[in-house]
């Protein structure tokens, strides 16, 4: 780096400027003869990752090469947007700042020349965003390998067949998500952790170890809200592994206690929809009231089908002959909500509130409500009854 500017110049440069005095020392900037511009990156980082950084904790930039790149805590994940300003910003890393405790520059001679090296210029600058996990990944990941019973699994020493597998660790590197999102997501999935790989069970497999479950519960006169693992887990034993008893527990109820016995409690809710979901998988339509009478029969004693448990999983057309139910999740729809929205309209034209709230409210998010989401993609119109319904604001392609 060549020389500062002399005492001469930098008095006659303040006088142009009309600074007239100053205390301490001044600081005079130098551009390096090594700009590194395309080496530094500047990040505008907001409190909630700024205080994990001061806090010694790790922050990590996850995606793959065709991904845009996210920035993820430990349970919050933040997007990453490249925006520009009118101002150069300059990197001058051993400026001081006067203002800062413990700072020896106001200890410095008046007029002393301190020599500050410019060591980038950038007009560029991430902003990070509080955004939701990409999860779509996560989904095509664990469907790879489902578990379908220990009989059907492939030997280890078997390269060629074996199907890829994923510990948590290995899903952290692809999926863009904070750790405790990745582990909310794999709870909402039903995913289960088997020898330390995450594994979606098949679909038939879950139904089946589960129905195991509800047989065993009636022939033992088990109340629903009472149902003693390690009793259930020992008497279904030579029909499925105990850990599968007790992940299927897991998903259609919540533990009760921690002590040796370990009492499951069964939801109401997710049984029922469980026997909604036996019902209209394997079908097309079926016709509704036909599907109410069936599905009422199939509930376990003392639970009740109630149509509010079908919102998010199923879709029924009161007007058509005759009146129609079929299969639609929520969990199989796209996490874009662009392609989630577009993917809504393609079924349906319009869509009433109540019907179109469970298949988006997983799109919500601190920065975004739902009422901004509905803003964004929809308009609203009303039909003959005056009820609000939802409609597409572009054309869907």
């Amino acid at each position: 780096m060549s020389s500062c500017r002399s005492q001469e110049e930098v008095t006659e440069t303040a006088r142009a400027a009309g600074v007239k005095s100053s205390k301490g020392p001044v600081q005079v900037l130098k551009f390096s003869d090594q700009l590194n511009s395309d080496d530094v990156k500047l990040f505008e980082l907001p409190p909630k990752i700024l205080s994990t950084l001061e806090a010694g904790d790790t922050v990590v930039l996850r995606g793959d090469r065709d991904d845009n790149a996210v920035l993820c805590t430990t349970d919050t994940t933040f997007e990453l947007k490249l925006a520009e300003t009118s101002n150069t910003m300059l990197l001058a890393p051993a400026l001081s700042d006067p203002s800062q405790p413990g700072n020896d520059f106001q200890k410095t001679e008046t007029g002393t020349l301190l020599c500050r090296e410019v060591t980038a210029c950038l007009d560029t600058y991430f902003e990070a965003r509080s955004c939701r996990p990409q999860l779509d990944k996560l989904k095509r990941l664990l469907r790879e390998s489902p578990y379908s019973g220990p009989e059907h699994e492939v030997m280890d020493d078997d390269v060629i067949t074996s199907p890829q597998k994923y510990m948590f660790v290995h899903l952290l590197d692809i999926v863009q998500a904070s750790e405790e999102e990745l582990l909310e997501a794999l709870k909402k999935l039903h995913a289960c952790n088997i020898d330390g790989y995450w594994r979606l069970l098949d679909a038939d497999y879950m139904d089946q170890s589960f129905q195991h479950i509800l047989t065993l519960l009636e022939e033992e006169g088990w109340s629903v809200d009472h149902v003693p693992l390690l009793q259930c887990a020992g008497k279904l034993e030579e029909l499925q592994p105990k850990f599968i008893t007790e992940h299927c527990l897991a998903c259609f109820g919540f533990l009760k206690n921690l002590d040796p016995e370990r009492v499951y409690s069964l939801s109401e809710r997710q049984v029922c929809q469980f026997y909604a979901e036996l019902l209209l998988r394997p079908v097309d339509r079926f016709n509704y009231e036909e599907f109410m009478d069936c599905w009422k029969q199939s509930v376990p004693d003392g639970m009740n089908t109630s149509m509010d448990y079908l919102r998010g999983l199923a879709l029924w057309d009161l007007n058509s002959m005759p009146p129609a139910i079929w299969h639609f999740p929520a969990y199989d729809l796209p996490e874009d909500p662009t392609a989630r929205f577009n993917k809504l309209f393609k079924v349906r034209e319009r869509w009433a509130q109540e019907d179109l709230e469970p298949y988006i409210r997983d799109l919500e998010t601190p920065t975004q409500s739902l009422n901004a989401l509905l803003l964004k993609f929809t308009r609203t119109s009303t039909n003959h009854k005056g009820q609000k319904l939802y409609n597409a604001k572009h054309s869907i392609k």
